[in-house]
């Protein structure tokens, strides 16, 4: 029976060997052996996770530390028989509940998206025949034939490669195809990158074909370690979660005090123990904030629909706010920074060179070239030497090129040749209709080995040999360099100089050389003596926006690192380039930079020593998704609220783990943006930033909506106290408190969520993990709030008491006096709470025309409880005379005058910086 052998032995031995240690025959297994490997191993799936059940889903809704306070007020309010206060407390937890499930109910799928990135069939030789089987039945020991445009089914040791390369980046990260070969590797690696004899499950073969016997198929191969480690990957609390647990366990302990105090009062007063629980009752009520869950959901909601507008989709409400808290963003450079699309940059020839602008964001243009010629005479000769250059990229290239097809595509081939022809398209696009004519009569064609290319082409009468590879192989193969004024001896220390100073920048660069050739065939040993022509630089570059929105991030505070799994002078170039690195760094070689970090050099490091240089390092270069994962991990643990971006498999384990995952939607994969909480549907850096400033501002929504609702509990709680301690008794019932709480500050409360947002929150260091709601200066807010509210509604009570209008019962008419001074103050309270540190005046109202609804609304409210009968009954109200509401207008205005004297104090004394 087979066993599993070391990865270490696949990958170093010779290809005779590895048939043998996988007890594979060349002609192919045969049906009763595949039979026993599939019983042996199982068949080659990844295993789906359990879909999450929407009654666990409904039920998560109530896992919130508010909620649970609300049930128990509710199951004591059932227990006293009291229906109505139940009724009013259960609909607000169902209201909650709905609005939560209705957001969140389209649960992760990422375990069940990773095997979309497979071939549901795959082409292999069984007993000496080529046979097509479902993806399920392969297994160790099959050989699978790659042919170009095949995805990988499963990890396979290359046997035979013929100019086989392939697009691992959705693997590894790395944005350039990987050149493949069947020899054995001279030393052992764990890094996939590094394996150029292995080809893995989800790949796509780019160019070439192949042979390789299958070494790991399911959960065992590259792509189902991935999903394994997803079902390990714990997410997170986030720290809006977290706070509102902390807010919770603060307003129960708070209670409880209040109860104990209040219980002590009563029964020295003579209260019977019922009379004493009726009143913790009304307390626990006034207390907690009822609407809150309800509110700080529509804030979220509110949140996440704008950031719908600006290409940021929510999958998770929290996220929402947390996107607002984030002290680092860890992002993948292929395909999130960079298009994942290779551009020519630079090109030199003859005396001239270009390149593109900084942006790097099109192929080189004409316009460009202009800059070459400082005479308008130059231009023409210009261009025309340039097209002897491209003319070899496009004659001499095997990417396909369709005018015909749909712009996507138009191109098929490897990325670098792909570029060339491109570029093409932009300077010379007739070339791409000569090449039909003028194709190759013969060819040698590109290997890792030999590093070039060349083939023999027939151009208007002429035999010509045309050569591309890596500047090192052509330039040893030509003795001279081509110039407008004729051939010239070759300048070979010259054009290496210029080739590595591109490379540093972390460019592939491309030479191309030519001669004359009098044969139509040709051999790897003819080509020689050929006439340097010039150089390509060919870059995968920034997104459109990147930089700009690099620089927005810094200036928020928030630290932006690179995690890639590409080389790291590409990195760097490409961080450099976006302002990641500063370009002033007094290093030549990124080897010598202690701001890059290689996957090797950090799994040399303990957790003790990664501590030391996580502040440091700022591109993390050639990494596996298990350094991505003990990256965040180790952020995390330092007290970071960490962000991650990516758009490949590799990045699903980190994107789950992290506080905020953030995929791509375009260029993404579905296992990305499932394990995801936000999808960025433009692909564009840029829209993070946006998705920061809406988290920002939806966290000071929702303060600004605990401040106006606590303003009415810690009133109310004040109220109550102080008319218990004087002897007045019960200020209002439980009901009545449930109709401010929820009714007239409902509306307003809403409209406060709907706020725009304040600029100055951009300007402020990230908020910790550990910031409370409640800060500073929402303390003295609610100092002033419990003073001049409670104070002044617990005397309107007592004056009432005295002097209660005619032919209506006493004590209803000072409850009703009391509770619609509660409501007034509230009504000008909510222009104070529009912004935390501005002057209500100044914040137009137009800017959110809810508030202009929301005040005449609850006006209207609450003269229906007071005016109409079938509320009266319900509420225990009786209308007020006009001589008490002049009374409750003074209250009122004399609130808004004393909170907008605080607001000011807080900003006079630097209590509340707006930065």
């Amino acid at each position: 029976m087979l066993e599993s052998p070391d990865r270490d032995a696949i990958l170093l031995s010779a290809n005779e060997e590895v048939y043998e240690l996988l007890q594979t025959p060349q002609q192919g297994l045969g049906n009763e052996e595949v039979e026993r490997r599939l019983e042996q191993f199982g068949p080659n799936v990844i295993a789906s996770a359990k879909a999450y059940p929407l009654w666990r889903l409904l039920i998560d809704q109530l896992a919130s530390p508010l909620i649970y306070v609300l049930l128990v007020a509710g199951a004591i309010t059932l227990l006293m028989r009291d229906y109505k206060d139940s009724i009013v407390i259960l609909a607000v937890v169902v209201l909650n509940g709905t609005i939560g499930f209705i957001q969140e109910w389209k649960a992760s799928r990422a375990i069940e998206s990773l095997q979309q990135l497979t071939e549901p069939h795959a082409h292999l030789r069984r007993e000496g025949k080529v046979v097509t089987v479902e993806r399920r039945q392969i297994v160790p020991g099959d050989i699978l034939i790659l042919e170009q445009g095949t995805r990988l089914a499963a990890d396979v040791r290359l046997v035979r490669a013929v100019e086989l390369s392939t697009d691992e980046s959705l693997l590894t990260g790395e944005s350039l195809a990987v050149e493949k070969t069947a020899a054995p590797l001279s030393a052992s690696t764990s890094l996939p990158a590094e394996m150029r004899n292995m080809a893995f499950a989800g790949s796509l073969v780019v160019e070439g074909r192949g042979l390789g016997i299958v070494v790991a198929t399911g959960t065992s191969s590259e792509l189902g370690k991935i999903s394994t480690a997803m079902t390990e990957v714990e997410k997170v609390q986030t720290p809006l979660q977290a706070r509102l647990h902390r807010f919770a366990n603060q307003i129960t302990i708070a209670i409880m005090s209040l109860s104990v105090i209040v219980g002590i009062i009563g029964l020295l007063q003579g209260m019977t123990v019922l009379e004493v629980f009726l009143v913790a009752v009304a307390l626990a009520v006034s207390a907690i904030p009822e609407g809150l869950p309800i509110v700080v959901t529509l804030v979220l909601s509110m949140g996440v629909r704008r950031m719908a507008h600006q290409q940021a989709l929510v999958r998770r409400l929290p996220a929402a706010e947390t996107m607002g808290s984030i002290d680092v963003i860890c992002t993948d450079k292929t395909g999130t920074i960079t298009e994942n699309q290779m551009t020519v940059r630079f090109m030199a020839w003859g005396s001239w060179a270009v390149e593109a602008d900084s942006e790097g964001l099109c192929t080189i243009s004409e316009e460009h070239i202009r800059t070459c010629a400082s005479d308008p005479d130059e231009l023409k000769p210009t261009l025309d030497s340039l097209e002897r250059l491209l003319r070899i990229s496009v004659y001499c290239n095997n990417a396909e090129y369709d005018a015909e097809a749909e712009e996507e595509d138009r191109f098929r081939g490897g990325p670098t040749e792909v570029a060339l022809l491109k570029a093409a398209v932009v300077l010379t696009p007739h070339l791409l209709h000569e090449r039909e004519i003028y194709s190759p009569v013969s060819e040698v064609p590109f290997s890792s080995a030999r590093k070039f290319m060349a083939t023999v082409h027939e151009l208007e009468g002429e035999q010509v040999m045309l050569a591309k590879g890596s500047p090192e192989a052509i330039l040893q193969r030509c003795s001279t360099q081509w110039t407008a004024e004729g051939d010239q001896p070759l300048n070979t220390e010259h054009w290496l100089q210029v080739a590595n100073a591109q490379a540093t920048e972390g460019q592939r660069v491309i030479a191309m050389a030519r001669r004359t050739w009098p044969s139509r065939a040709i051999t790897e040993a003819e080509v020689k003596d050929l006439t340097f022509v010039g150089l390509v630089g060919i870059v995968d570059p920034p997104r459109r926006g990147a930089a700009e929105a690099v620089e927005g991030c810094k200036q928020a505070g928030i630290r932006v690192v690179m995690i890639t799994g590409d080389h790291a002078a590409t990195a760097r170039a490409i961080a450099r380039e976006v302002g990641i690195m500063d370009f002033a760094d007094g290093y030549e070689l990124a080897e010598e930079d202690p701001r890059i970090m290689t996957g090797r050099e950090l799994d040399a490091l303990n957790d003790e020593e990664l501590a030391v240089r996580l502040d440091e390092v700022q591109c993390y270069a050639r990494v596996t998704p298990h350094h991505k994962l003990r990256i965040v991990q180790q952020l995390q643990e330092h007290g970071k609220t960490v962000a991650i971006t990516g758009d490949g498999v590799n990045d699903a384990p980190a994107l789950r783990r992290a506080h905020i995952g953030v995929a791509m939607g375009k260029g993404g994969t579905d296992a990305a943006r499932e394990a995801s909480d936000v999808v960025i549907t433009d692909d564009s850096f840029s829209t993070i930033y946006e998705a920061v400033k809406q988290g920002r501002y939806i966290f000071e929504n929702i303060r600004k909506v605990t401040l106006f609702l606590l303003a009415t509990g810690v009133s109310e709680v004040l109220a109550i106290l102080f008319c218990l301690a004087a002897g007045f008794g019960l200020p209002y019932s439980a009901a009545q408190i449930l109709w401010i709480n929820l009714v007239t500050n409902g509306l307003q409360d809403v409209a406060l969520a709907a706020e725009q947002g304040e600029d100055f929150v951009l300007k402020r260091k990230p908020r910790g993990a550990s910031m409370q709601i409640i800060d500073r200066v929402m303390v003295q807010h609610m100092v002033v709030v419990m003073i001049v509210f409670g104070l002044s509604v617990a005397a309107v009570f007592r004056y009432a008491q005295l002097n209660p209008a005619e032919g209506v019962d006493a004590g209803a008419y000072a409850s009703t006096v009391a509770m619609t001074s509660m409501v007034m103050l509230q009504m000008l309270n909510v222009f104070v709470c529009r912004s935390l540190v501005e002057p209500f005046y100044r914040i137009p109202l137009r800017q959110n025309p809810w508030v202009l609804l929301a005040v005449p609304a609850s006006t209207g409210a609450q003269l229906a409880l007071l005016y109409w009968p079938p509320l009266q009954r319900v509420f225990g109200t009786v209308p007020i005379s006009a001589d008490k509401w002049l009374i409750v207008m003074g209250i009122a205005v004399l609130g808004l005058v004393a909170l907008e004297t605080s607001k000011w104090w807080a900003r006079r004394t630097g209590v509340y910086r707006q930065g």
